[in-house]
């Protein structure tokens, strides 16, 4: 750092601030980064800080909150449930999803 007068003093001052989980209250290493819009419409993330207990790995260093990751699998689910009606039989769409919805119709069938 520099004095008043404008000369080294030859240290350097960081604070560490620590972030906590908005999930559960630990310290918080990461962030969410499930994308969102701002009232004006402009793309940015999430951002909440989150642990890595909490956290759910999306892909390489992509990180989704726990609500925000409900929200994903729920939208997940409803692509699936969507391309398995538009083409039954298709190969690849064999998710968990996708049979987790099968197996739901057989049950209310045997009903």
């Amino acid at each position: 750092m520099y004095d008043a007068a404008g000369n080294w003093t030859g240290s350097v001052t960081v604070d560490v601030r620590n972030h906590y989980c908005k999930t559960c209250g630990r310290v918080a290493t990461l962030q969410c980064d499930y994308p969102t819009r701002t009232r004006a419409g402009k793309a940015r993330t999430c951002d909440a800080w989150i642990c890595q207990g909490c956290a759910t790995e999306v892909g390489p260093d992509r990180h989704h909150c726990p609500p925000h990751q409900r929200q994903h699998e729920a939208w997940a689910a409803k692509a699936d449930e969507q391309l398995r009606l538009a083409l039954p039989g298709a190969p690849g769409i064999n998710s968990e999803a996708a049979q987790a919805v099968e197996t739901k119709g057989q049950n209310h069938d045997e009903e």
